[in-house]
């Protein structure tokens, strides 16, 4: 911050401050937010935080910024500000667009009601066991998670290889038409969780599965011999809306017995693939509501924002 002023060097840490106590401050893979440097640039461009703030309300996804007007490259993120020494380079190329729009809305806020709690929120008060039970009972749902040692890697590694993880096994789970009402993860010194929130009960013991259209006389003769005798095979080739059905069993009517088989199968990163390949547990009720997760579930069913503590 050598060549920016006095005044503006307090503004620049009145907004990392700010988004420290959001959690969006830092470009590591962790955090994905906002990098010391493009905090720098962002006040220089506006001046002061509060002038930020009232801008960036009204900021939507590419958003792009600059010192200097001009034509730039295109960037395919939620926020672009062009670096002033190298303007082919995005300075804001980490923040992800969680980040991006948890900024708007705490910017939104602040702007409506400051307080001090969003530059040093309340530390989380963890709720009993008892409380977090009653709180997922409420949901009427299902909480199951995938639990496998973290791997001795970087967080730069890390971070990037569970996210893939997760939206790995989201998008499984949904091909087989299971409901994934939400999903997250807890990470310690020793584990990683994948948590999915689902519903309660299990899949019609049958489905109906489409084939070809019925004038595509080559693709339909393939598709009837396929069915023809299979052991999964309830009803057998009709027509509907054109096109051929059959009704088979579904090879899984339980998401614990679907990852449980298929979780190992799954591409999820270098590391982690090596991991799961070798062990995992399928945990659920109370091995996923434990003592060392109080923290981690009050956070994530509190519906109040850090500030609001």
């Amino acid at each position: 911050m050598e060549n920016i002023t006095p005044d503006k060097k307090q503004e620049v840490r009145l907004f990392k401050q700010f988004l420290k106590g959001i959690n969006c401050y830092g470009a590591e893979a962790q955090i994905e937010g906002f990098s010391g440097y493009l905090c720098e640039i962002l006040i220089i461009k506006y001046g002061c935080f509060e002038k930020l703030l009232k801008d960036a309300v009204k900021w939507s996804y590419g958003k792009k910024i600059a010192i200097i007007k001009g034509v730039y490259p295109d960037f395919d993120t939620p926020l672009v500000f062009i670096d002033p020494v190298d303007n082919e380079r995005n300075v804001a190329s980490a923040v992800s667009e969680e980040k991006f729009k948890f900024f708007i809305n705490a910017s939104k806020e602040y702007l409506k009601s400051p307080k001090i709690t969003f530059f040093f929120p309340n530390k989380i008060k963890a709720w009993s066991l008892s409380k977090i039970k009653s709180e997922i009972a409420k949901q009427k749902c299902r909480y199951i998670g995938v639990r496998i040692e973290k791997p001795d890697i970087i967080d730069e590694n890390l971070y990037p290889q569970i996210r893939k993880s997760l939206r790995s096994i989201v998008d499984e789970c949904k091909r087989y038409d299971f409901i994934v009402f939400d999903s997250t993860y807890y990470i310690d010194e020793k584990y990683i969780i994948f948590i999915l929130k689902t519903n309660v009960g299990y899949l019609p013991f049958t489905l109906e599965h489409m084939g070809p259209p019925v004038v595509k006389k080559g693709n339909s003769e393939e598709f009837l011999k396929k069915w023809e005798n299979n052991p999964r095979l309830v009803k057998p080739p009709f027509q509907k809306n054109k096109r051929w059905y059959v009704e088979i069993k579904r090879e899984y009517l339980d998401i614990k017995d679907f990852l449980t088989d298929q979780i190992k199968n799954l591409s999820m990163g270098k590391h982690i693939d090596k991991i799961i390949k070798e062990n995992y547990a399928i945990i659920e009720g109370e091995n996923l509501v434990r003592e060392n997760l109080k923290i981690f579930w009050t956070e994530y069913l509190d519906e109040k924002m850090s500030w609001e503590r």
